[in-house]
């Protein structure tokens, strides 16, 4: 399947699997293949690293676990779910726009 008949997914990723967004592509320009993701648990340190919450690289699994826990009993998270890119940032991204498995090869 192309990227240009790539539908985007159901709202149902579970951490660990492999994710592409035909939106996510190098300098953001049309042509090259879109980077790759991987999606992570919402409670996973590394979506929380050096945000406002947690302005530490490698903030402790344990202490990570109460403030998320509270941010999804509010809805405050909403449905955005982590994802690591290959270009190096974790972005909390909507599921929808999230594409199932690796991007296709240039």
């Amino acid at each position: 399947m192309s990227d240009a008949t790539a539908q985007p997914s159901s709202p149902t990723h579970a951490p660990g699997d492999v994710v592409h967004a035909p939106s996510r592509v190098p300098y953001g320009g049309p042509g090259p293949t879109p980077y790759r993701g991987v999606v992570l648990a919402r409670d996973d340190p590394r979506a929380w690293a050096d945000t406002v919450a947690f302005p530490v690289p490698d903030p402790d699994p344990v202490v990570v676990r109460a403030p998320v826990a509270r941010c999804l009993e509010r809805g405050v998270l909403g449905d955005r779910i982590p994802v690591a890119w290959s270009f190096g940032i974790t972005r909390w991204e909507h599921p929808q726009s999230l594409v199932p498995g690796p991007p296709p090869s240039a």
